[in-house]
């Protein structure tokens, strides 16, 4: 199984891209799947109350201070990323996307998982926000970029472009 952690500014189409890859893997009989570094959070703020729909401002940085807290206490993040992809390692799966923020975390995750990353990259986005991980996107130097400044179309022309190079 083929690991790659994938960032991105929010809103930039880190899961359009991952949607165009698998539309593309399964012609090519590819299974893939995705965890996310923040799973853990998002559980927690949900248990709090938070309805998972949409992340606010205030939620980013609540979602961000959850995933630092059970980091720091615990290494939340990596057990449950590790976890995962031992559950994955034993599938059909050919493919895995990690969604990670941090470059720290990115870093660590690089070298656990024998991964390699990747950046989508929308100038459109805002790229200023209250929280550390989101504003630090670009604080990583990515194996790969992939641009995503124009229509789907051209995301999914670099979907197969990166597929066929990096993957197959």
């Amino acid at each position: 199984m083929k690991v790659v952690i994938i960032n991105g500014y929010p809103q930039s189409g880190k899961d359009t891209f991952i949607d165009q890859v698998e539309i593309l893997g399964g012609d090519l009989n590819l299974s893939i799947a995705r965890v996310w570094a923040s799973t853990p959070a998002k559980y927690a703020l949900t248990e709090l109350g938070w309805e998972g729909d949409i992340k606010s401002e205030e939620i980013r940085r609540a979602l961000a201070i959850l995933k630092d807290l059970s980091d720091v206490l615990f290494d939340g993040t990596a057990k449950h990323l590790t976890l995962a992809v031992n559950e994955l390692r034993g599938s059909e799966i050919d493919l895995l996307f990690i969604h990670a923020r941090k470059p720290s975390e990115i870093a660590r995750f690089k070298k656990m998982f024998d991964a390699k990353t990747l950046l989508i990259d929308r100038h459109s986005v805002r790229k200023e926000y209250n929280n550390d991980s989101d504003n630090n996107v670009l604080q990583y130097d990515y194996d790969y970029t992939i641009p995503n400044n124009g229509s789907i179309i051209c995301l999914k022309s670099e979907a197969y472009e990166w597929l066929l190079k990096e993957v197959l």
